[in-house]
């Protein structure tokens, strides 16, 4: 990392007691290896969330049944539920 770039620590940034040894850093491998286990922990959420949104906006749960619905397809269906509910006034 060059001397004038900062490293961002986001909320995903999922870090617990025993990650930096006592030497105070790790190995190159030790950062990919966390950094893989900290993207699957985030692509699990996100799956997750999408199922959620699947089994609650009603056209994507009607959809559900008969095909298998892209990540995409899931989101715009739910916008497209919040704006009829915000339409409607419900």
């Amino acid at each position: 990392m060059r001397a004038h770039e900062k490293r961002c620590v986001s909320p995903d940034d999922d870090f617990e007691d025993g990650d930096i040894g006592s030497s105070g850093g790790h190995t190159g491998l030790d950062r990919k290896r966390r950094r893989g286990i900290i993207e699957k922990r985030r692509r699990d959420r996100i799956n997750f969330n999408l199922s959620e949104l699947r089994r609650l906006v009603p056209d994507a749960a009607q959809k559900q049944t008969s095909t298998k619905l892209e990540k995409a397809e899931i989101l715009q269906m739910t916008v497209e539920f919040l704006h009829r509910i915000h339409r409607d006034g419900k």
